[in-house]
């Protein structure tokens, strides 16, 4: 008498995944399980606080890139939470060190900045502004904005130096270097006065100051002389277009950028593009004229008119017709194309 014996149920351990479900777990599972982990780390409070933020600063950074040039700038680059705590703490300082109070809390602020800054605080607020403008329309460029940084940085640094060259060094911590430099001109143009005598350190923080600026607009040196004759002759009430005009007048010596050069370009009818204008002083801190692009897309320039490819040893019609295509760049290189079609044979039959 046979017997029917069931099969024994394989335990949970002899079971082994496929490759494919172990490929699977492996490539969106731990992406997956990262995601849930940083979750999971970060405490509910902090990202409730997190997200409150960042409903706050997204409506005013659409609102600041709306100003002037629209900006669109994708959601994953945008840095709208550093730009409000930027713009935040640039009006707390401006409150603080313009308008001082003697009671409570800003009381307390304005004595730090006072310590720490001096007089030279009031330049504080600025800095940050131009910070948070940035960070709210061009968060992208790295290296203008830690430029800016730097040269802000400077500008601060010269600043308190020279109020305490000329305080001539007080006492550290003492109210005249509160009403001067601070901590931070104490240590750099009191420290050299000290050394020396307060009016060539004063000259020393001024030329500081000004290499601050250069490096705050990306002004080269070789072009501060240029720069200088432009604005003496703004300021007598001069062109200085036609002023450079005028030294260019004929009979001078030219370079051969100067020179006419458009029979090098006698098919084209149009005439010369103009050289790139170099940005003003607002617009390479600001970024005042930077476009979009609008209209047409990125790409080859399209012929007049389609190729039409004649079939193999025909007469084109400007053969035909005796048309002289030495001044036509369009049709050549459209003839050109034509007879290497022929010669390879790829010519459709008639």
């Amino acid at each position: 008498m046979a017997t029917s014996t069931s099969p024994k149920p394989q335990s949970p351990r002899s079971r082994k995944p496929s490759g494919t479900q172990k490929k699977a777990s492996g490539s969106g599972g731990s992406r997956a399980q990262a995601h849930d982990d940083s979750t999971e780390e970060t405490p509910v409070a902090a990202r409730v606080l997190y997200s409150a933020w960042m409903m706050l600063a997204r409506p005013i950074g659409a609102a600041v890139r709306q100003l002037g040039v629209n900006l669109r700038i994708p959601r994953s680059d945008r840095r709208d939470g550093l730009g409000l705590t930027l713009l935040l703490l640039a009006v707390l300082v401006a409150c603080v060190a313009w308008w001082p109070s003697s009671s409570g809390l800003m009381s307390w602020l304005g004595t730090l900045l006072s310590t720490l800054f001096g007089v030279g605080a009031v330049l504080i607020p600025l800095g940050l502004g131009i910070n948070a403008w940035r960070m709210f329309r061009h968060p992208t460029e790295h290296r203008a904005n830690q430029r800016i940084a730097i040269g802000e940085f400077v500008i601060l640094l010269a600043a308190c130096g020279f109020l305490e060259a000329l305080a001539h060094s007080p006492a550290l911590l003492s109210p005249g270097s509160r009403a001067a430099g601070g901590l931070l001109g104490a240590l750099t143009g009191g420290a050299l006065a000290r050394v020396a005598l307060s009016i060539p350190t004063a000259l020393l923080m001024l030329l500081v100051g000004a290499i601050g600026v250069l490096i705050l607009t990306a002004t080269p040196v070789r072009h501060v002389p240029y720069k200088i004759s432009t604005a003496y002759q703004r300021l007598m009430g001069e062109d200085p277009r036609k002023a450079s005009a005028a030294e260019k007048a004929p009979g001078t010596d030219l370079t051969g950028a100067q020179h006419d050069q458009s029979y090098l370009d006698e098919h084209h009818s149009g005439s010369h593009a103009p050289a790139p204008k170099r940005k003003g002083f607002f617009a390479r801190l600001f970024g005042a004229d930077e476009t979009e692009p609008r209209g047409d897309r990125p790409g080859d320039i399209a012929f007049d008119s389609a190729a039409v490819v004649e079939p193999a040893g025909s007469r084109t019609p400007a053969a035909d017709s005796g048309y002289d295509l030495s001044g036509d760049a369009p049709a050549q290189a459209v003839s050109k194309r034509r007879t290497a079609a022929q010669k390879r044979g790829d010519a459709p039959a008639a």
